[in-house]
């Protein structure tokens, strides 16, 4: 089983080019910026990315290019510095074309192939349902392929229940959870089950990030990862060992989670392109006409800056 990093995850958007196609290039260009940023990985392929929008091969094609652009930063440092991959991306209904996706995520090298718990509950089934859906999936992919599980919220939230997890357990291939429960009370039950494990659980909520890190969280991957990675990060590297700073540093992420409601992805597609200079288009395929207004401009504007001023008084660099 494929090991990977604890610590911050962003869940990758994907960059399209003027005649809507995917702009593997800023794909590239975005993965090298969560590195600057000290990201410990990426979830490539997931809801931030538009899985559902998304081809098999712009899929596949996504992962590989995540994963080369990962490799080549981690050769430049001699192998000192790993950024893991993890991808998700099966979407269909049938069994069959659920393990044709997940072979192609693996295939591009993904490091972590990520299920979707609400895929093996189309019809609302129990937990052993679930657990025997889940297992036909499972048997059908290649047994060195390490696997994760996201409870994405489209078409519907599946959340992982304590039998689920035992489940988990159990297959000895799990390595990364995507949590989104938001419920601290809940995470910690869930830490508790896995502790010992080996299985990593990733809170996607900002807002209870330092409580669930405390409670033994493997890290943190979701939205959030798209604004400020690097806020996120230096939280995650001073948890442990300066407690103090880490409340100031989640004061402030819970302050600055109000960004998320402002027209995601089109919003961090906006901040990216502006001020990173990451892809030539802001547009989403659920959205393609759709454009952000001047009052959407200037409450993201505000949040940048409010970010940047943040960095300095908490002294993380940007």
């Amino acid at each position: 089983m494929n090991e990977i990093n604890p610590g911050v995850y962003p869940t990758m958007i994907t960059p399209y080019n003027r005649d809507g196609s995917v702009d593997l290039g800023a794909v590239g260009a975005l993965t090298e910026w969560y590195w600057e940023k000290g990201c410990h990985g990426v979830f490539a392929v997931c809801m931030s990315s538009e899985m559902f929008r998304l081809t098999l091969r712009e899929k596949r094609d996504i992962v590989r290019t995540v994963k080369n652009k990962a490799d080549s930063l981690r050769a430049r440092t001699g192998g000192l510095r790993k950024m893991s991959v993890v991808a998700s991306g099966h979407t269909s209904d049938s069994t069959e074309e659920q393990i044709n996706e997940l072979c192609a995520a693996a295939d591009a090298g993904a490091d972590s192939t990520v299920l979707i718990t609400n895929r093996a509950d189309r019809y609302d089934c129990d937990d052993g349902e679930w657990i025997r859906q889940t297992e036909r999936v499972i048997s059908g992919l290649p047994s060195d392929i390490t696997l994760g599980f996201y409870e994405c919220p489209y078409p519907a939230k599946r959340l992982i229940s304590d039998r689920m997890l035992e489940w988990m357990k159990t297959t000895e291939r799990v390595a990364f959870i995507k949590d989104t429960c938001c419920d601290i009370g809940m995470m910690r039950h869930r830490l508790d089950i896995l502790r010992g494990s080996g299985i990593g659980l990733f809170n996607a909520n900002a807002q209870t990030l330092l409580p669930s890190l405390r409670a033994g969280a493997a890290g943190f991957s979701g939205v959030m990862g798209n604004f400020n990675p690097e806020v996120l990060v230096s939280l995650y590297e001073c948890f442990g060992s300066s407690p103090e700073r880490a409340e100031r540093i989640q004061d402030y992420i819970t302050v600055s989670c109000v960004v998320e409601g402002l027209r995601y992805p089109l919003g961090v597609k906006y901040l990216l392109k502006e001020h990173a200079g990451i892809g030539e288009l802001i547009m989403t395929r659920a959205e393609q006409d759709a454009a952000l207004t001047d009052y959407d401009r200037e409450c993201l504007e505000s949040c940048y800056r409010f970010n940047k001023e943040a960095r300095v008084l908490l002294g993380i660099r940007g």
